[in-house]
């Protein structure tokens, strides 16, 4: 039982080692003063694939056909009501080493809503892919907000 799918662990520890070098290029402004970076998801998945290929080792993403999209009033800013479509699954990836062929599941529940019902589909398969790969890959996010000045408080 102890070296059950010890080889993909192994690879995917060094898949975890080649993303030591990422950077953050994504910069997201919250206020005038506040703003963090973040892992762009296209500079994410050149490192992974890149030590993919060398390792010989496909990640996949899958859908269940079981999920969640339900329609809510919502109001815009000049106060006009429309349908807001919520969308809500479980997002399963699957690391596969093509040289033993060992695998491991890995799933994330994820969640988004938009106007227009595809539209939340997508967003929630782009998070879903994204939050998997930071914490399978172990890209380091911090928890809190990078600021340069703290908020002030009252």
């Amino acid at each position: 039982m102890e070296n059950q799918n010890k080889k993909i662990w192994e690879k995917i520890l060094s898949i975890q080692k080649s993303v030591d070098s990422a950077k953050k290029t994504g910069l997201a402004n919250i206020t005038k003063k506040q703003s963090y970076k973040y892992f762009q998801y296209d500079n994410m998945l050149s490192i992974i694939r890149r030590k993919c290929d060398e390792i010989n080792v496909v990640v996949t993403f899958h859908c269940p056909d079981e999920y969640s999209l339900v329609p809510s009033d919502a109001i815009d800013g000049v106060g006009v009501k429309y349908n807001l479509f919520n969308f809500l699954t479980k997002l399963k990836m699957i690391v596969r080493d093509l040289d033993s062929g060992e695998f491991l599941e890995f799933t994330q529940p994820t969640a988004a809503n938009d106007r227009y019902p595809h539209y939340a589909l997508g967003k929630a398969m782009t998070y879903g892919k994204r939050y998997l790969l930071l914490n399978v890959f172990l890209f380091g996010e911090k928890d809190n907000l990078e600021t340069e000045e703290p908020p002030k408080t009252n």
